[in-house]
Formats: structure tokens, C-alpha cells, sequence
């Protein structure tokens, strides 16, 4: 199999199973330029499964060292005020984010002050994202880009097809039908799930809702400092 035909079977994978794209959905697919090849094909994934729009949400490491070690202190933690529009859009739009990962360059902030580089991160922009994907806003998945820079910080070298035989076996690439392995394991946790719940299912929204019904109602007027489980069981 060619790095082609790779490429575009983990970008079905990403948008059918990971991020379950939907018809009518805004993607944003975020990434190094490096890695550019598989975001254009998780683009173009997307849009055979019927988003509405997709975007590229590049980043450059190397505009991050040029900040490092010539911008402003103070600026090394900002966040841009459109970045953090983006995350409001899609949480407005019930939209699905796409994060490409594998450093090409892992060394390449390195020889730096350790200190600013760990700082130089946009603080807000990471902390809303982890908000919107914990409280489950955004359909969300992390895609792995195998390139030459992961391999050699992997292997001790630029093996590239070793990394992706290595992808490939973690994420069941692998399996003639990728997409339906994950269903199928999918499906299976869910069962497992449920049978070790005592009353033999998974929770649904209503069941919650219930509970939140109550407590907001004039039956639950003396009820006060309580934690109150709806799980199925104890």
C-alpha cells in the first residue's frame, strides 16, 4: 500500500469513526504544515461524508520559535481573539474538530530557554478548547501523522513505514474494513458496559434529566447538601 491509499483510508477513519462527521457539519481540521498532505485528505473525507464546510487550521512550530526568541515576554502566552471566535462558532454550530498530530521537528525548540517555551502556548485558546471538548460541545478526534521527524524520535530513524505499520496495528488500520472493526469494538464496549451496570443498560439523556427535573421542582424544597448519583446502580 502506497502513502497515498494510506493517507486517505486513516482520513475516512478520522472523519467516519473518530470525529463521526454529519451531514451539514463545520469541520476545522488543525495541524502542522508538515503535515499538510493528510489534513487535505481528511478535507476532502469530510466532505464525502457531507460537512458543510471545511477549514484548515495550520500551525507553524517555527513562527513559534521566531516568537520565542525575538516577540515580547508578554506575548508569549497570548491567544488571538479569532482563535477563540473559531471555538465559539463551532460550539455554536454543534461543529467537529479535527486535530492533526506528529511533530516533524520535535528538536527543533530544543537549545531554547526552557521556561518561555513552555509558557509560549496560548493559555486561553487551550483552556476553552479543553472546556468545549469535556463538556462534550464539539464532536472532537486526534489524528496521527506518521512523518520522518516522529520516526526518527521514535526508531532512532527516519523509518517511516515502521511508524506507519506501527499506527496502522494501534488504530486497526490495519483490518481490511477499518470502519467497521471500530463499530464492532465499539459496539462491544458499549455491551460491556452495560452488563456490568446492575440495571443492565447504558444511561440515556432522559435519565438524567429526570433527576434534574426534580431537584429544580418544589418536590425537592427540603432537599439540600446532597449527592445524588443517577448511574444504575451504586
Amino acid at each position: 500500500m502506497d502513502e497515498a491509499q494510506r493517507l486517505s483510508r486513516l482520513a475516512e477513519l478520522a472523519v467516519r469513526v473518530g470525529a463521526n462527521v454529519q451531514p451539514g457539519q463545520l469541520v476545522v481540521v488543525n495541524g502542522m504544515v508538515e503535515n499538510a498532505a493528510l489534513i487535505r485528505e481528511i478535507a476532502r473525507a469530510a466532505y464525502r461524508a457531507g460537512a458543510q464546510r471545511v477549514e484548515a487550521y495550520y500551525r507553524d512550530q517555527h513562527f513559534v520559535r521566531a516568537m520565542i526568541e525575538l516577540g515580547p515576554e508578554e506575548s508569549l502566552s497570548d491567544s488571538m481573539p479569532w482563535d477563540l471566535t473559531m471555538l465559539e462558532t463551532l460550539v455554536a454550530r454543534k461543529g467537529a474538530f479535527i486535530q492533526v498530530s506528529g511533530d516533524a521537528e520535535p528538536t527543533l525548540l530544543a537549545d531554547l530557554d526552557g521556561d518561555k517555551v513552555a509558557r509560549a502556548q496560548p493559555r486561553a485558546l487551550v483552556a476553552e478548547l479543553i472546556r468545549v471538548v469535556g463538556d462534550h460541545l464539539i464532536c472532537w478526534a486526534i489524528v496521527p501523522a506518521p512523518n520522518p521527524g516522529w520516526a526518527m524520535q521514535m526508531f532512532g530513524t527516519p523509518d517511516v513505514d515502521a511508524l506507519w505499520q506501527a499506527v496502522e496495528r494501534a488504530i486497526r488500520l490495519d483490518d481490511p474494513d477499518p470502519i467497521a472493526a471500530w463499530r464492532k469494538h465499539t459496539a462491544r464496549l458499549k455491551q460491556i458496559a452495560a452488563e456490568r451496570t446492575p440495571l443492565q443498560r447504558t444511561g440515556k439523556p432522559e435519565d438524567i434529566a429526570a433527576v434534574i427535573a426534580f431537584l429544580g421542582s418544589d418536590d425537592a424544597g427540603f432537599v439540600t447538601g446532597q449527592t445524588i448519583y443517577a448511574r444504575g446502580g451504586p
